[in-house]
C-alpha cells in the first residue's frame, strides 16, 4: 500500500506508514471500518468517506492555484526541469481526525475539511508555496520549487504560522458553532530535491534527493498538537525572524544520529519603516545632538513613570524623521516597546489611519492577513498580555472591519462604541506600557484625520502616570490640542547653519575640503535645509559642476547657470534627466501615492516586466527607496516634496487615466475585501475619468466611519460623493446617487450649520425622489425631513413629514422602511403630550421591531410605551409592556438598552406610587448605565431617583441626587430634561421647608418646558409653584390658586391622569388652608375616586389620611 504522504510503498498489512508514520486507513465515520487511503466510500456500510479528498476543487494543482502563481510556474517550468533546487517542505496534518469524524459525521466532516485545506492552500500560496500534495486531512506543500525563492524556508515558517493562526480562528468558530475543535501538528525541514517534469496541469514530479521529505514528515508526526516543528537545516535560515524553542536532539526512524528539532512559537516584530529606511546608507548625522538630548531627557522621564508628549515641528525636508531614526537607533538594546503610524495627505478622511498602522504593528498584522488570521493573532497578543482584557477584542475587530465584528457591538449607539473604542484601545496601551515602556511614533500629523487627533487626545489625557512616550512630528501651521499639557516639550527643527551645513557637503562627496565655489551654491541654494543640500550637490555632480581629479574635488562652473533656483525645480531636473522608461516607472508610482507596492505598480505599468529594475535605478539616484520587504516588496518616495514633483510633472488627461487604471487593479487585487479599499478606490477614482465610480465607494468609506462614529471624516466623503453626483450629467442613477448622499449626510449632522445644510439637500432630494417617482427614496427623505424638524423643536411640523413617510412605507407593505417613522411618531407625540398617539406608535414599533429581529430597539419601544401608558395611568398596559422592555433587553446582552428599560420600569412604578420599587430599579439603572460607560443615562436617572427618593420620604437624599444630576448635565452639556430637573429638584425643596428657591426653579422650568413643547412637566411645575406661593404668603391666594387650576386644565386635557389626581390632592391642601373645607372635601374625594380607579395605593392612603384630617 502507498503512502499518501510520503509515496513510500508498505505492506497491506501495516496500519501506519513504516517511513513517516502517517495512517494508512481511512476510518468511517459512519460505521468506524478502516478503508484503503484510494477509497472514495466505505467498503462496509457504502457511506462516503470524509477523509477521501474533500472536492473536486482539490483534484488538480491548476485547479486550486491563483492564476499569478500559476503564471510563475508555467512561465519556469522548461527551464526547471531535472534541475536540482534547495526547497523547503511543509507538511501539515490534522490531529485525531477520526474522532472529529465520528463527532461531525461525513457530511460535516466533508464540509469542515473542505473549508481547513482551502485555508491551508491560501496561506501556501500567499507566500508563494505551491502545494504538491492533498493527503485527505493535511497537505505538503513546497517553497523554493517550481518558483525559485531565494528565502523558500523564511516563506515556509511564515505560511506555517498563518495556517496555524488562521485554522486556530477558525476552531474557535467550530467550537461556538459546533462543539469541535480543530488541531494541526505542522513540521519543516529545508534540503535539496530534484524538479521532474511539470505539466500544463501543474502538476510537478520531483525526486527527494537524500530525506528532505522524510524529514519534515516526522518532524510533523512528533509535533504536539497546536505546535510547528522545523530542522536545524531550516532553523538556521530562519532563526532571526522568529521566536523558537530548543527541543533538543530526537530520534528519527532511519536515522542511526538523532535530528536536532526546534519548536516555532512565534514571529520576532519586524523592522521598522525607519529601520529600512537606514539600510540605503545614511549620511552622518549633523547638527542634531541637543535635540537628540532631549529626547532621551524625556525618555528618562518615562521611565520613572511620567508620560510625556514630545513634538517634533520643522519645515519639510528638515530632517523629522531623520531626527526619529537616530533616536530609534540610540534605544538599540533598551527593553522599549517602539511602534509606528503615519499620516498621509489623502487619509484625512480616513478614520483611525496613523492609528490602525500602530495597532498593526504592535499584533504583526500583515497586508494579506485574512480575517480569521487577525483574530487568531489579535486573541493571542491580548492574551499574553492579560487574560482578563479580552472585552477589548470585539472593538479590535471592529476596527480592522472583520467580518461580523460590528455585530456583537450592535447594542451601542455609534457615540457610545467609539468611546468604549477609545477606552479598549488606552486599558491595551496603559497595560503593555507598565509591562515595558512604550514609545509610539505619529509622523506628519498636519495630515492626521480626525478621529485619530480625538483618539490620541484622549490617549494623552490619560497618560502622565505611566510609562509612556508619544513622539509626533509635524509641519509649522499645525498645533497639536495637547500641547498645553505640562508634560508636552516641543523640538523645533531649525535649519543647519553654515558649519554644519559645510559638514553635510563634505560628508556627501567624501572630501574633506570643498571648492568654495560649491560651498557658496550650496549655502545659497539649500539654505540649511538638510533635504535641499542633498538634492542640490546631487544635481551639481550630475551637471558636472564638480569633478573628482587627483583624490580630490575641482570646481567646474561653468554649469552653475544651469542649476534650477527652487528645491522643486531641482527635483524636476533631476527627474527629467531620467531615462524614459525609468522617468515614466516614477511619474507613475507618484500617482499611486508617497507608498506603493511593486506589485500594484507593476499591474499598472505597460513595462510590468522591467519595473522592478527601473526601481532599481530610481533607487540608486535616490528618488525612491524599499520600505518592507514582506509579504511584499514595498517603496517609498525618498520625500513628499519628490512625489509631489513627480506627480505634478504629468499632464493633467495622463494622471486621470493612471488614477482610473490604479482604481480598477485595485478592484481586481482586493476583490474579497473591497470595503477597506473604499477610501482609496475613492481617491483615485475622483481624480480619473470616470468620477462616478467614486461615488459608491465615497458613500462606502463614509458608511464604516459613521459605524465608527467618525462623523467628521464621514461627512467629508458623504459630501465628496454628493458633489460628484451633482457634477455628472444628468441621469437616473446621477440623481438617485445624489438622493442617497444627501440621506447619509443627513445621518451624521449635529450642528446648526449641518441642520441648515442638510434642509436644503432633502428639500432638493425630494424634488428628485419625486420626479423618479422613487417611493422608497421618498419615504426616507420625507422621515428625515421629520427627524431634522424634532430636533428644531418644531414637532407639529416633523409629525406631517412623518406621517408622509408613513403612509408610503404602509402603502408598499415595508416594515423595515415603515420602522424609522412609526419610531420618530411616538417620540413626537410623547413631546407634545399626546399620550394616546405616541403609546399607540411605541407599541407598534415594538412589534415591528421584534419582527425586524431587532432585539435593542424593541426592548426601548416596549420599556418606552410603557412609560407612557403610565402617564394616562394604565398601569396593567403599562407595567406589561415595561416588564417585556426589560426583559428582551436582558435577552438581547445589551446594557445600555437594560439600563434604559429598567428606567422606564422604574418610572411606570414611580406614576404608580411604588416609590421603593421605583428607587430599586433606578438604582439598578443607574449602576448598568454607569458600568456601561453610559453617562447620558446616568444623567436622566438620577433626576427621576430624585424625586422618588422625595417622595418616598428622604427628600435630603433625593436633594444630593438631583444636584449630581445638574453637575452630570454642566459636564454633558446638554439641556435635555432640565424642566425635570428643576421641577423635581423644587419638590424636594418643599419637602425640606427651603421654600425660598422653590419660587426661582419653577418660573425658570415653565419657559423650558414651553419651549419644548411639554405640557406634562409644565403642569408639574404649576403645581409645585402653587404650594410654594401659597404657604410663602398665604394672603396670595389668586396667584396660588390660577397656577394649580392651570395645572389641573393642562392633565385633564392630555390625559395625565395619575398626576392629575396628585394634582387635586395638592388643591384639596390648599383649599384646607384658606378654610374652604367642604371644598377641600370634595376635590380630595374627587381624587380617591381617581387613585382607586388606577389602583394607585400608596397615593389612596394618603388622600384617605387628609381627607380624615380635614
Amino acid at each position: 500500500m502507498k503512502c499518501p504522504r510520503c509515496q513510500h510503498e508498505n505492506p497491506a498489512s501495516l496500519k501506519f506508514c513504516g517511513e513517516c508514520g502517517a495512517r494508512l486507513a481511512s476510518v468511517c465515520g459512519a460505521c468506524g471500518a478502516a478503508n484503503a487511503p484510494t477509497q472514495k466510500f466505505c467498503g462496509e456500510c457504502g457511506a462516503a468517506l470524509a477523509h477521501d479528498q474533500p472536492a473536486a476543487a482539490f483534484a488538480s494543482p491548476g485547479s486550486y492555484t491563483p492564476r499569478h502563481l500559476a503564471e510563475k510556474i508555467l512561465t519556469s517550468k522548461s527551464a526547471l526541469e531535472g534541475e536540482r533546487k534547495q526547497v523547503t517542505v511543509l507538511f501539515c496534518d490534522v490531529v485525531d481526525s477520526s474522532r472529529l469524524a465520528e463527532q461531525l459525521g461525513p457530511e460535516g466532516m466533508h464540509e469542515v475539511m473542505d473549508r481547513a485545506l482551502r485555508l491551508m492552500a491560501e496561506a501556501v500560496h500567499r507566500y508563494e508555496g505551491t502545494v504538491n500534495q492533498f493527503l485527505g486531512d493535511g497537505l505538503m506543500a513546497l517553497f523554493g520549487a517550481p518558483v525559485a525563492l531565494e528565502d523558500h524556508a523564511f516563506r515556509g515558517v511564515q505560511a506555517a504560522l498563518a495556517i496555524q493562526e488562521t485554522l486556530g480562528g477558525y476552531s474557535r468558530q467550530l467550537k461556538q458553532e459546533r462543539d469541535a475543535e480543530l488541531r494541526l501538528r505542522q513540521g519543516l525541514n529545508t534540503g535539496p530535491v530534484v524538479v521532474g517534469r511539470i505539466g500544463d496541469d501543474l502538476r510537478m514530479d520531483y525526486t527527494a534527493v537524500g530525506d528532505t521529505t522524510h524529514l519534515a514528515a516526522r518532524m510533523q508526526a512528533l509535533a504536539e498538537p497546536g505546535t510547528i516543528l522545523i530542522t536545524e537545516a531550516a532553523h538556521r535560515l530562519v532563526e532571526g525572524y522568529i521566536h523558537s524553542e530548543p527541543l533538543g536532539p530526537v530520534q528519527v526512524k532511519g536515522r542511526s544520529q538523532p535530528v536536532s528539532a526546534y519548536q516555532v512559537i512565534g514571529r520576532r516584530r519586524g523592522r521598522t519603516r525607519l529601520e529600512i529606511s537606514a539600510e540605503r546608507g545614511l549620511t552622518r548625522l549633523v547638527g542634531r545632538q541637543r535635540e537628540l538630548g532631549v529626547l532621551h531627557d524625556c525618555l528618562a522621564r518615562v521611565k520613572a513613570g511620567r508620560g510625556q508628549v514630545v513634538g517634533i515641528v520643522g519645515e519639510p525636508g528638515v530632517g523629522k524623521s531623520r531626527l526619529l531614526y537616530e533616536f530609534r537607533k540610540s534605544l538599540e538594546g533598551e527593553r522599549v516597546t517602539w511602534l509606528e503610524g503615519r499620516c498621509v495627505p489623502y487619509g484625512q478622511s480616513t478614520p483611525y489611519l496613523p492609528f490602525l498602522d500602530i495597532l498593526r504593528m504592535n499584533f504583526q498584522l500583515e497586508e494579506g492577513d485574512n480575517p480569521l488570521q487577525i483574530q487568531e493573532k489579535t486573541r493571542q497578543a491580548v492574551h499574553r498580555l492579560d487574560p482578563a482584557l479580552e472585552g477589548v477584542l470585539p472593538f479590535l475587530h471592529d476596527l480592522f472591519g472583520l467580518p461580523g465584528a460590528d455585530e456583537s457591538l450592535r447594542h451601542l449607539d455609534p457615540k457610545q462604541k467609539r468611546q468604549k473604542t477609545f477606552e479598549a484601545v488606552r486599558t491595551l496601551t496603559i497595560v503593555g506600557s507598565q509591562r515595558r515602556p512604550h514609545v509610539v511614533i505619529v509622523e506628519d500629523l498636519h495630515w492626521i484625520d480626525r478621529t485619530s487627533e480625538d483618539y490620541f487626545l484622549f490617549l494623552v489625557e490619560g497618560v502622565a502616570g505611566v510609562p509612556f512616550l508619544l513622539v509626533t512630528t509635524h509641519r509649522p501651521g499645525y498645533t497639536p490640542r495637547w500641547a498645553d499639557k505640562t508634560y508636552y516639550t516641543q523640538i523645533a527643527l531649525d535649519v543647519l547653519s553654515q558649519g554644519e551645513t559645510e559638514v553635510m557637503v563634505e560628508t556627501l562627496l567624501e572630501s574633506p575640503t570643498l571648492p568654495s565655489e560649491l560651498l557658496q551654491l550650496v549655502l545659497e541654494k539649500g539654505e540649511g535645509n538638510p533635504l535641499f543640500i542633498e538634492e542640490v550637490t546631487t544635481s551639481l555632480v550630475e551637471h558636472g559642476a564638480v569633478v573628482r581629479k587627483n583624490g580630490g574635488l575641482r570646481w567646474a562652473g561653468g554649469a552653475v547657470a544651469e542649476i534650477p533656483g527652487t528645491i522643486q525645480d531641482i527635483v524636476r531636473a533631476r527627474i527629467d534627466r531620467l531615462d524614459d522608461p525609468v522617468k515614466r516607472t516614477v511619474q507613475t508610482a507618484a500617482v499611486i501615492g508617497r507608498e506603493f507596492s511593486l506589485r500594484l505598480l507593476s499591474r499598472i505599468s505597460d513595462m510590468a516586466e522591467e519595473v522592478q529594475r527601473y526601481l532599481e535605478a530610481l533607487k540608486r539616484v535616490e528618488l525612491v527607496h524599499e520600505t518592507r520587504f514582506f509579504p511584499e516588496l514595498e517603496y517609498i518616495f525618498k520625500h513628499a516634496v519628490i512625489q509631489d514633483v513627480a506627480y505634478q510633472s504629468l499632464l493633467a488627461h495622463r494622471r486621470k487615466e493612471l488614477h482610473g487604471a490604479i482604481g480598477r487593479a485595485i478592484e481586481e487585487l482586493y476583490a474579497d475585501r473591497l470595503e477597506g479599499q473604499a477610501p482609496i478606490l475613492a481617491y483615485h477614482y475622483a481624480r480619473s475619468e470616470r468620477p462616478d465610480r467614486a461615488i459608491a465607494y465615497a458613500l462606502l468609506a463614509g458608511d464604516r466611519a459613521a459605524r465608527l462614529y467618525a462623523h467628521a471624516e464621514a461627512t467629508t466623503y458623504y459630501q465628496q460623493a454628493l458633489t460628484t453626483a451633482r457634477a455628472l450629467s444628468a441621469s437616473p442613477e446621477a440623481q438617485g446617487h445624489e438622493i442617497d448622499a444627501s440621506l447619509k449626510l443627513a445621518t451624521v449632522g449635529g450642528t446648526r450649520q449641518d441642520i441648515e445644510r442638510d434642509l436644503t439637500n432633502l428639500d432638493r432630494a425630494r424634488v428628485l425622489a419625486e420626479g423618479l417617482h422613487d417611493q422608497p427614496r421618498s419615504a426616507q427623505v420625507l422621515y428625515w425631513l421629520g427627524r431634522i424638524h424634532y430636533v428644531l423643536s418644531k414637532p407639529h411640523t416633523a409629525i406631517e413629514y412623518a406621517k408622509q413617510s408613513l403612509e408610503i412605507a404602509e402603502r408598499l407593505g415595508d416594515d423595515a422602511l415603515a420602522a424609522p417613522p412609526v419610531n420618530l411618531m411616538g417620540r413626537l407625540y410623547w413631546q407634545v403630550s399626546d399620550f394616546p398617539g405616541s403609546s399607540q406608535m411605541l407599541a407598534r414599533g415594538a412589534d415591528q421591531m421584534r419582527r425586524l429581529g431587532n432585539q435593542s430597539e424593541e426592548a426601548t419601544a416596549a420599556g418606552f410605551a410603557g412609560e407612557i401608558f403610565a402617564f394616562m395611568g394604565q398601569f396593567g398596559t403599562a407595567f406589561a409592556y415595561a416588564e417585556r422592555g426589560v426583559q428582551v433587553a436582558r435577552d438581547s446582552h445589551n446594557p445600555f438598552a437594560e439600563a434604559a428599560t429598567t428606567q422606564y420600569r422604574g418610572f411606570v412604578r414611580d406614576q404608580h406610587g411604588d416609590w421603593a420599587q421605583a428607587i430599586d430599579d433606578y438604582e439598578t439603572a443607574r449602576r448598568i448605565a454607569e458600568s456601561a460607560g453610559d453617562i447620558f443615562r446616568v444623567y436622566i436617572v438620577k433626576y427621576y431617583e430624585g424625586q422618588a427618593c422625595t417622595m418616598g420620604g428622604d427628600p435630603a437624599q433625593g436633594r444630593v441626587l438631583l444636584d449630581e444630576s445638574l453637575d452630570l448635565a454642566a459636564r454633558i452639556g446638554t439641556k435635555f430634561g432640565l424642566p425635570y430637573q428643576k421641577v423635581y429638584l423644587a419638590g424636594s425643596l418643599l419637602a425640606l421647608g427651603e421654600l425660598a428657591g422653590v419660587r426661582p426653579l419653577c418660573e425658570e422650568a415653565i419657559p423650558l418646558a414651553e419651549e419644548a413643547g411639554d405640557r406634562w412637566i409644565k403642569a408639574l411645575a404649576l403645581r409645585a409653584l402653587a404650594e410654594a406661593v401659597s404657604r410663602l404668603d398665604p394672603t396670595n391666594r389668586q396667584e396660588a390658586e390660577r397656577a394649580v387650576l392651570e395645572a389641573i386644565q393642562i392633565q385633564r386635557e392630555i390625559g395625565a391622569n395619575p398626576e392629575l389626581g396628585r394634582t387635586h390632592a395638592s388643591y384639596a391642601r390648599l383649599l384646607g388652608a384658606w378654610g374652604e373645607t367642604q371644598r377641600a372635601k370634595e376635590t380630595l374625594t374627587q381624587a380617591i375616586g381617581m387613585f382607586q380607579e388606577m389602583g394607585m395605593a400608596w397615593d389612596l392612603a394618603q388622600a384617605e389620611q387628609a381627607l380624615r384630617e380635614v
